[in-house]
């Protein structure tokens, strides 16, 4: 069975970044790394409710890998002051769309932290939601 999820390409960096650490192929660290979240004993674990697993398919920013393509290349513009007012109105649109996703984002997470029973961060650490610069 395969599994489909779409990851900002931040995410997707530290992931490959990982692998290659351990010297392993982006999927199977995925695999490694979701098995040793879950156990290899599965009928042990508590299935996972359904509104656990709709929660979890809505922590997903549900921003394409080309709009953030579009939103770090505008933001490195940005940052070395060659941006033009057009791009900048699109940067504005763009980190609006991605507040936004990031707002309603925190909401299933606090949701789905108090099921699990676990703080936000917590929660967030096992997902591989938190900002490496921390």
């Amino acid at each position: 069975m395969s599994i489909s999820i779409q990851i900002n390409p931040a995410l997707e960096s530290r992931l490959r970044e990982r692998a290659g650490k351990k010297g392993v192929g982006i999927n199977q660290f995925i695999s490694q790394f979701l098995e040793n979240s879950f156990g290899n004993d599965v009928s042990s674990h508590a299935a996972v409710s359904e509104r656990e697993a709709d929660l979890l398919q809505q922590v997903n920013l549900n921003i394409s890998p080309e709009k953030w393509e579009i939103y770090l290349n505008l933001k490195e513009k940005l940052q070395n002051k060659i941006i033009s007012e057009i791009e900048l109105a699109q940067l504005r649109n763009l980190n609006n769309e991605i507040e936004l996703a990031n707002a309603a984002r925190i909401t299933v997470l606090a949701e789905l932290a108090q099921i699990k029973n676990v703080p936000v961060r917590v929660l967030m650490e096992q997902l591989g939601l938190t900002n490496r610069d921390e």
